[in-house]
């Protein structure tokens, strides 16, 4: 075990979520955010990919990637992976009309940053910290969370529209949407999260 041949899902998962988190970044500060409708250019395609090898090598210099042969597999199916991400944001942006608005919102992580705060019926209060992947604004100024996930989905099994907590054990979305609504809305603005 103290020899992985194959970098740990969780290192990968890693390097995908910090390169879109990067990437997005990156975008937003250029104000280079491409509106409802409008595809990732080639140029921002390119610079995602030089995104991801510079985080690949970062893992690589840690040792987290297991064995070279494998890796380099590994690494191209993760870049066409980052590749395809583009192709199918480039759809659901288009379909609900969305724009990019944040990566990695935190709440309650840092000072100035408030956790999302949940009363219950019995005058308990629930305070949440954590940090949503990414934000997007519609025309309409409703808000759409995405919370990236790279592994396998057996975890989410059960969860739908008529049971979007799976019984009160799924909160992470819900509270995510709670946090997006508070950084970039009203308690009335529609807001949807989405894996």
């Amino acid at each position: 075990p103290e020899e992985r041949l194959d970098i740990a899902p969780i290192h990968l998962g890693n390097v995908v979520h910090q390169t879109l988190d990067d990437f997005i970044t990156e975008v937003l500060e250029a104000g280079d955010v491409p509106g409802p409708g409008e595809r990732w250019s080639v140029a921002q395609r390119a610079r995602l990919q030089k995104i991801a090898l510079k985080t690949c090598g970062e893992f690589e210099e840690q040792g987290l990637t297991g064995r070279p042969l494998l890796w380099q597999g590994t690494k191209r199916r993760t870049l066409r992976d980052l590749d395809r991400f583009l192709h199918e944001d480039d759809a659901r942006r288009s379909e609900r009309r969305l724009t990019p608005a944040a990566a990695e919102l935190g709440f309650g992580l840092s000072e100035g940053a408030e956790p999302v705060v949940f009363p219950l019926g019995d005058g308990t209060t629930l305070r949440f910290r954590g940090s949503a992947d990414r934000v997007d604004i519609a025309d309409d100024d409703a808000i759409a969370v995405v919370d990236y996930k790279t592994g396998s989905t057996r975890a989410f099994s059960g969860l739908d529209e008529d049971d979007p907590t799976v019984a009160g054990t799924k909160l992470q979305l819900p509270v995510y949407a709670l946090a997006a609504q508070r950084a970039f809305g009203t308690d009335e603005t529609p807001v949807r999260a989405d894996y």
